[in-house]
């Protein structure tokens, strides 16, 4: 039978609990605290309009502990290296709407609007259309 010194386990031990802790914060790693992260452009009216609806129904459903994070494409503070931003470029952002959700996934199009309606409980509209 093969006999390990106290040190070895010791030491053993401490490497378990080293992954597991590890693994632990790899399963909790979130970009941001919302579900989704949209980028929009404010310049274009309806785009403005839209994202402010959608982030008042949020507040007005969540208060403190809203579901949608918006990020103006336009602003100067944007950061398209920003891994809350996916990489999405300044050209891609404007081509169509772009969102990114906390895992880092990355979603284009009508896709976005779902999701986003979903999560202010108005996902329903989207079922008629």
């Amino acid at each position: 039978m093969l006999q390990l010194s106290s040190n070895l386990v010791l030491r053993w031990n401490h490497c378990r609990r080293i992954v597991a802790a590890f693994s632990t914060n790899i399963k909790n790693d979130k970009l941001f605290q919302e579900e989704i992260n949209i980028l929009y452009d404010s310049k274009c009216n309806v785009c403005k309009l839209e994202m402010d609806m959608l982030a008042s129904r949020d507040a007005r459903l969540h208060g403190n502990k809203r579901r949608i994070k918006l990020t103006d494409i336009e602003s100067d503070s944007f950061d398209p290296n920003d891994p809350a931003n996916g990489g999405i470029s300044y050209a891609k952002g404007m081509s169509a709407i772009n969102a990114v959700y906390r895992d880092g996934r990355v979603i284009e199009g009508p896709k976005v609007f779902l999701k986003a309606y979903e999560f202010v409980k108005l996902g329903w509209l989207f079922k008629f259309t």
